[in-house]
């Protein structure tokens, strides 16, 4: 093949690359018919003749500049076309599962502006971006963990809604302990008590579990998008781990104390946990009690807080930690980024706005029972 033509055909495929990736991506670019053209056009490259490629190589760089023009506009490369497609290319042969996974919104952001996405500008680095067939979604682990939280928080309120009507229900119908349907009356009140412990435990274990892995979420982002300025020390504590000795790993109280002060520019304390002296709401009930009633709660002894309650009990806990959890998440973010109000890509951790998304959930579960 002639050297004039060879460096067109390598540039017409790594803008084919870069065309796959942005179909994969952009909702109004069909992803099919875009992938079945870049298959084909590869495959007249591989297979045909020098005169071949030669009589059809303009109309073909043609077609495809005028596909790429307006993308390019909307997501102005940050690097090259030809190292876009060498850094996708890469990372799918790394990873065959990728359209599967999605892709980091770091990965993304490294390449090319991503404002027109209209995305979260606080999604951390590792949020996942879907692509192909599941492209316009996304997620990340903590989100799940809240989703999750909020779940059970909804069920535990419905349960025991259903178990004041069937009080209520039975105190109409007249049915005490001296009435002959009092024993099979009561097993369906046990039973539904039994469930409103149940989602209340999962509420608290589940609120804990988001905290948890919001703070680990945080120092990661952090470490992803400034490695290169952070030194061993601060990236072992950004990781959870001890400065001193690695595998050694922070308590929660250690890590929400010290990733702050390494993420803020300042550098201040805000929040102080070690000193109980200098513990303050909402930390000191989220960890002198919430912490101990969810450790009964996932490995329980009779030594440790006890799990036996009411279900007037449970759903007054279930609804205290809720709030007490998003106001704990809330602090922490703003300790670390103090300009802000909130993280966006969690709806800033707005109770009525990922109820509401909970319950729409449970609802439309129900329309298909």
């Amino acid at each position: 093949m002639s050297e004039s033509i060879t460096p067109r055909i390598l540039s017409i495929k790594n803008k084919l690359a870069y065309l796959k990736l942005m179909a994969a991506l952009v909702r109004n670019l069909n992803y099919k018919e875009t992938n079945e053209m870049i298959i084909e056009t590869k495959a007249f490259f591989d297979t045909s003749s020098q005169i071949d490629i030669a009589n059809k190589i303009d109309h073909i760089e043609l077609n495809i500049e005028e596909m790429i023009g307006p993308i390019l506009q909307r997501f102005p490369p940050k690097v090259s076309i030809a190292n876009i497609a060498t850094i996708f290319n890469n990372a799918y042969l790394e990873n065959d599962q990728l359209f599967e996974t999605g892709l980091t919104i770091g990965f993304l952001d490294n390449l090319m502006d991503l404002s027109a996405f209209k995305w979260y500008s606080d999604m951390p680095y590792q949020y996942r971006i879907a692509i192909g067939a599941h492209k316009g979604n996304g997620g990340i682990e903590e989100d799940f963990l809240l989703k999750d939280a909020f779940v059970f928080y909804a069920k535990a309120q419905r349960a025991y809604r259903q178990l004041l009507s069937h009080f209520d229900k039975l105190s109409k119908q007249g049915i005490n302990i001296s009435h002959p349907n009092y024993h099979d009356a009561y097993k369906g009140l046990v039973d539904l008590k039994y469930e409103v412990a149940t989602y209340c435990r999962l509420t608290v274990i589940s609120f804990f579990s988001f905290i948890e892995s919001f703070v680990n979420s945080i120092g990661h982002n952090y470490i992803l998008r400034f490695k290169s300025i952070l030194t061993d020390k601060e990236i072992l504590t950004l990781r959870g781990m001890h400065r001193d000795k690695e595998g050694s790993y922070l308590n929660l109280k250690q890590k929400i104390e010290k990733i702050h002060q390494i993420i803020r520019s300042d550098k201040k304390q805000i929040i102080n946990l070690t000193d109980i002296a200098q513990q303050k709401e909402p930390f000191k009930t989220f960890f002198d009690y919430y912490e101990a009633l969810r450790n009964a709660s996932v490995h329980f002894s009779p030594e440790k807080e006890n799990i036996w309650l009411g279900p007037e009990e449970w759903i007054t806990k279930a609804n205290s930690f809720c709030d007490l959890a998003l106001k704990v998440g809330l602090e922490i973010w703003v300790a670390c980024y103090p300009n802000s109000d909130g993280p966006a890509y969690l709806g800033k951790l707005n109770k009525e706005i990922h109820l509401k998304i909970a319950e729409k959930r449970l609802a439309n579960i129900d329309v298909l029972k």
